[in-house]
């Protein structure tokens, strides 16, 4: 398998997805190839990593999921939708940052950034509420839920503070 990007959990422990898109939960030690691992998701354009039980998701499509485990099903059966592939004033999901299970940093192919926090609603239903960040990035990395170093289209690089 060719690896077009990762996530890495830990030491011992990386989220890969590969050339074609199946997102694997990989296991060291890595000396044999390939190396012990679970299938997470397929068709994926890239993710970012919670920790081994939690991953959050774009898909090909352009859709971010939070993708929990147990892992081995696709698509999977523990998956909630964070962001829709069509019908966003602000284009389509092109990259995440995660904090943790309910905070991540969206970067859209309009250049927005938004932090996306998770609030359970009725029945333990996830809804999402979204923090505009930025109207013209080409990249995030989320540091906590109240800050995120953002990469403006000039290559300045700042951190916000929400």
């Amino acid at each position: 398998m060719s690896m077009a990007s990762f996530s890495a959990v830990n030491g011992t422990t990386v989220f890969v997805t590969g050339t074609d898109g199946d997102l694997w939960l990989e296991y060291g030690p890595f000396a044999s190839v390939p190396p012990a691992r679970d299938q997470v998701d397929g068709s994926v354009m890239g993710c970012s990593a919670v920790d081994q039980n939690s991953v959050y998701v774009i898909s090909r499509q352009s859709a971010l999921w939070l993708v929990e485990s147990p892992f081995g099903n696709i698509p999977p059966t523990h998956r909630l939708e964070v962001a829709p592939a069509v019908g966003s004033a602000v284009g389509s999901a092109i990259g995440c940052s995660a904090v943790d299970r309910t905070t991540v940093y969206v970067l859209y192919s309009s250049g927005q950034v938004f932090e996306a926090g998770l609030a359970m609603g009725f029945g333990g239903i996830g809804l999402w509420n979204a923090v505009s960040v930025d109207s013209d990035a080409v990249g995030c990395s989320g540091v906590d839920a109240n800050a995120v170093y953002v990469v403006g289209r000039d290559g300045s690089v700042w951190l916000w503070r929400g």
